[in-house]
């Protein structure tokens, strides 16, 4: 019994194989559907896509603004044609579509604004679009605060962990972090939890810039105004954050969503600005407290400190 047991165990993982084998059809079934799959693809006009892509991105289309209309007209349009049967459904959501007003300044030893917005250039019409805002993350907190500046690597819980155990002071200051390592949005709830009270983003060229390759517009890595932009936030839920785990229903729609308060949502609460690594290269270079380690060390040329220093 145990033999024959045996014997058909083994028949059995040789199947599953055979047909994992298959992209998961029978053996019968394959010809049939690689038939398929090869007329769909003759059957796509793949020159569209551009046009499609140009059409999408002509404007900014922030989410919520009157050019998003348009993406979301368009798409409704195209996939009319292509004989889909499209229902919108709006939605009233919390969500950020503007900067407001933002500033992120040296005071000491020297006295400089620093740039929030993307260079315009030549090579790209859509980089001095006057409808451009500066970068921004979106649920940053909001607030003006004035101190000195520590270095927190990518802002990780680890690297966090890693400061502490120096002893390197944390509260009361003003965290400066690389995007990479972890989701944006931890890097601000991890320096809220050590007691910081700001928190400057900033992707390194040894990330993506100078030290990888050609940057944009020559190639596809960051030059040193890009910003990357995005949501700061770190619930438990995903969405519209005043309607969890609820769909944020229309506020004037026939049927209503228990909203919650913003106040009651554990957003953020300090501000949170991204810039380019040129912007950064003017902080840092200035950073007189100890030299970071090897794995610190990002791609801009001088050596990386942990603290601003007194100053």
């Amino acid at each position: 019994m145990k033999k024959t047991l045996l014997t058909l165990t083994i028949s059995s993982l040789l199947a599953t194989g055979a047909f994992a084998q298959q992209d998961g059809f029978l053996p019968s079934q394959v010809a049939e559907q690689q038939k398929f799959e090869t007329d769909y693809l003759n059957a796509v006009n793949f020159d569209r896509f551009k046009v499609h892509l140009t059409e999408l991105t002509k404007n900014p289309h922030i989410a919520g603004t009157p050019e998003n209309e348009l993406v979301k007209d368009y798409l409704v349009k195209i996939m009319g044609d292509a004989g889909m049967n499209v229902k919108v459904w709006p939605y009233d959501v919390y969500l950020p579509n503007h900067p407001g007003k933002s500033e992120l300044q040296i005071i000491s030893p020297v006295q400089l604004t620093l740039s929030q917005k993307e260079g315009a250039l030549p090579e790209d019409p859509f980089s001095d679009d006057p409808r451009l805002h500066l970068g921004f993350n979106a649920f940053s907190g909001s607030g003006d605060v004035t101190a000195e500046v520590v270095y927190v690597n990518y802002g990780t819980r680890e690297d966090f962990m890693k400061l502490a155990e120096m002893g390197v002071p944390l509260e009361g200051k003003i965290a400066i972090a690389r995007y990479g390592g972890n989701f944006r949005g931890y890097k601000a709830k991890y320096a809220e939890q050590y007691g910081m009270i700001g928190l400057v983003v900033y992707t390194d060229p040894k990330d993506s810039g100078f030290t990888r390759g050609e940057v944009y517009p020559k190639g596809p890595f960051f030059n040193e105004t890009t910003i990357q932009r995005g949501s700061m936030l770190t619930l438990d839920y995903t969405g519209d954050p005043l309607t969890p785990n609820r769909p944020a229903l229309p506020l004037d729609g026939p049927e209503k969503v228990d909203r919650l308060d913003p106040k009651d949502v554990a957003f953020h609460t300090i501000p949170v600005t991204p810039i380019g690594y040129g912007a950064a290269k003017e902080i840092l270079s200035r950073m007189t407290g100890s030299e970071v380690s090897e794995a610190w060390q990002g791609g801009l040329p001088f050596k990386y400190r942990i603290t601003g220093g007194s100053d």
